[in-house]
């Protein structure tokens, strides 16, 4: 009779530990899916941030194309068109070049003339 509530005993005790490891599988199980919910909608909320960052850097890359694209005709028109707004040379200086870009080997004098000579 001794063995049957050894027996008995040792037969709950099992049953005991197997409830207890189950049940704690469940708390483990219940926690893990309780973090791998919480980093989706971390990541949800990440791939939101994104997609709006990468939109305002579209918006903003699609103006920065335009600002780029209104300088570079801006600079064709100058370049097409050059204006001089002051000049750096004397007439003697304007004579020489000419003379230099006509091949003349000689320029000559200068057409002024000193005050009082």
């Amino acid at each position: 009779m001794l063995y049957t509530y050894a027996a008995t005993a040792l037969v709950a005790l099992a049953v005991g530990f197997g409830s207890g490891w189950k049940t704690q599988g469940w708390r483990w199980d219940a926690a893990d899916k309780q973090r791998i919910e919480q980093e989706a909608k971390e990541r949800q909320k990440q791939l939101e941030r994104a997609h709006a960052s990468s939109g305002a850097f579209e918006e903003k890359r699609t103006t920065n194309e335009t600002k780029h694209r209104t300088v570079t005709v801006m600079l064709e028109k100058i370049v097409e068109r050059p204006v001089y707004l002051q000049q750096c040379m004397d007439l003697d200086g304007l004579r020489l070049i000419n003379a230099q870009i006509s091949g003349d080997p000689n320029p000559g004098k200068s057409g002024l003339k000193l005050p009082g000579s």
